[in-house]
């Protein structure tokens, strides 16, 4: 069970920052994988992990010898994170009212 939750450990991570990163708690400056490590109480290797991924996102640039570089939002992106956070957030309301719809016709 254990090697089960370690792998997960990266996700974690990865929506962890992702979200500091969105929510402007990680601002636009140059981050270290040790420092955040910290922050989450994990080990280097899932927040590595975690920040290579967000690097393909295109979130963070990796600065050889330095860190990690959070890349900062512009306000379109903004726009658009807001604009696809809504849509979905309407679609999850209406997939649990489906599923409740469904539960209750079972019963």
């Amino acid at each position: 069970m254990e090697n089960l939750e370690e792998a997960r450990l990266p996700q974690r991570a990865y929506v962890i920052i992702k979200h500091a990163i969105r929510n402007l708690i990680f601002l636009p400056r140059t981050i270290l994988e040790r420092e955040v490590a910290e922050i989450l109480d994990m080990s280097r290797t899932p927040v590595r992990e975690a920040l290579v991924r967000l690097e393909n996102d295109e979130a963070l640039q990796l600065i050889p010898r330095r860190g990690f570089y959070v890349e900062p939002i512009e306000k379109n992106d903004l726009s658009d994170i807001y604009q696809l956070s809504a849509t979905l957030d309407g679609l999850a309301i209406e997939l649990a009212a489906k599923q409740i719809n469904n539960e209750e016709s079972a019963n």
